[in-house]
């Protein structure tokens, strides 16, 4: 069964604890731990939404065959291809050298591919075996300044929505209001659409 499995996690979240204290117009440090962790939900909630990885991320895509083109379509933008690795005909692993494949990993908002290159194959694996086949790459902006704008106010109006649900009292619209909000804001970072 083919998957995305989180090799190395992000070091950081696109927005503070203190950007959202900003946005929020809170001025003390009591919700500190509770506004990571609504950060952290607005992130994953986001990324998910768009099929995107915000913070540069390292992942591995297991697959149960060689398909004739691999897309990796969940986790834009795809920085880089490290590693292509399978499991030979005897069992052993292997890992593919790049001068036998090619990718396309240009455009931040379209799926990454990987095709072998002009005149070759992919190679024969195992039969029976689980995920012979691990494709490792980056993806990701890179730090929390690359990401683009519309998706930082996204998470801001996400966490604001996410304060509320949980008690807090805050001044300002509705929850349904800021959810159609970040929603919006998260669309503007959707495939084709620059941010």
């Amino acid at each position: 069964m083919s998957g995305f499995a989180l090799k190395t996690a992000p070091t950081s979240y696109p927005v503070s604890a203190g950007e959202a204290k900003d946005h929020l117009g809170l001025d003390h440090d009591e919700d500190n731990a509770k506004l990571d962790r609504l950060i952290r939900r607005a992130t994953l909630y986001g990324e998910h939404r768009l099929w995107r990885q915000f913070i540069t991320a390292s992942w591995y895509l297991y697959l149960d065959s060689f398909p004739a083109i691999i897309e990796l379509r969940d986790k834009l933008p795809i920085a880089s291809i490290v590693a292509i690795t399978y499991t030979d005909e005897d069992g052993d692993t292997q890992t593919l050298s790049s001068s036998l494949y090619q990718t396309d990993i240009v455009n931040p908002n379209k799926p990454g591919m990987i095709a072998p290159e002009v005149n070759q194959a992919w190679p024969t694996i195992q039969s029976g075996v689980f995920n012979p086949v691990r494709v490792e790459f980056t993806a990701g902006y890179g730090t929390a300044e690359d990401v683009p704008e519309t998706t930082i106010h996204g998470i801001l109006m996400k966490v604001h929505d996410l304060y509320e649900l949980t008690g807090s009292e805050i001044p300002g619209a509705s929850v349904n209001q800021f959810s159609q909000t970040a929603d919006s804001l998260f669309d503007a970072t959707a495939w084709g659409v620059y941010g």
